[in-house]
């Protein structure tokens, strides 16, 4: 989904942990949108939303799946965190002395 026109879309929501977090937007988050009231404290609405995500990925209705994601996705280069890893491991690190 990162990686989709879709990751070029994201929204802050309280609705999947309970806690403040920012991932791609979908129906689901932006139903519960505007409903901070009905929302459980952190951990509670993380075992609350647990079973209707599992449903959701059980039959790849993303649309009702928060996907964690930054404001960058659409700029990411790598994939894989293996390629992330290994560009890393060659590119020499900048120091504050540099």
């Amino acid at each position: 989904m990162l990686f989709s026109p879709a990751g070029r879309y994201t929204m802050l929501s309280r609705a999947f942990t309970g806690r403040l977090g920012r991932g791609l937007a979908s129906r689901i988050g932006k139903d519960l949108t505007g409903k901070e009231a009905h929302i459980l404290p952190f951990p509670l609405q993380t075992t609350l939303m647990s079973s209707l995500r599992k449903a959701a990925l059980d039959q790849r209705k993303w649309d009702m799946v928060l996907f964690w994601g930054g404001q960058i996705a659409p700029l990411l280069k790598h994939r894989k965190a293996q390629a992330l890893r290994d560009r890393l491991l060659r590119k020499p690190m900048l120091t504050s002395a540099t």
